[in-house]
């Protein structure tokens, strides 16, 4: 071989090898599936069937929407009884105690019955995912402070 062979210049414009930039790719795209799916099999799965969830963390996610959807419901619903109470506050004669309709009463009872049935729900929902363990945890607090709402309302009519 000669010696010019050994001394020629390389031309100025390189081009990176492209396996040199996989890892540069890969990174970014890992840590998104990691961060996202929590694990390869979840991201799989998600191509697959278009759900990164399993079944029973599907079901427990399901369930927890519906309470916070229906615990939403039963808010709006108390918030009606509490306007109602003052309505009825203010169509009293000074000094008096305000007579409430019955129907006030009734509509709390429904209301605690079903805040019970949501709370059940909430309950038994079991996951292994720390974010629908602590969904689950402010959803039992959400719930146990309308409870309370609930009850001060009732002995207000009481």
């Amino acid at each position: 071989m000669s010696s010019l062979a050994l001394t020629k210049r390389l031309p100025s414009r390189q081009t990176i090898p492209y396996y040199l930039l996989l890892p540069l790719i890969a990174l970014p795209i890992h840590l998104k599936i990691t961060s996202s799916f929590n694990s390869y099999e979840n991201f799989l799965s998600f191509i697959w069937t278009g759900d990164h969830l399993d079944e029973y963390e599907r079901t427990a996610e399901d369930s927890l929407d519906a309470s916070a959807s229906k615990l939403s419901e039963l808010s709006d619903k108390l918030a009606e009884v509490e306007a109602d109470m003052e309505v009825c506050k203010l169509d009293t004669i000074d000094g008096m105690e305000p007579t409430y309709p019955s129907t006030l009463v009734k509509t709390l009872g429904g209301v605690s019955i079903l805040l019970d049935k949501v709370a059940a729900t909430v309950d038994g929902v079991e996951t292994k995912d720390k974010d629908r363990r602590a969904r689950r945890k402010a959803l039992s607090k959400s719930i146990v402070a309308e409870f309370d709402r609930c009850d001060n309302l009732k002995q207000l009519l009481t």
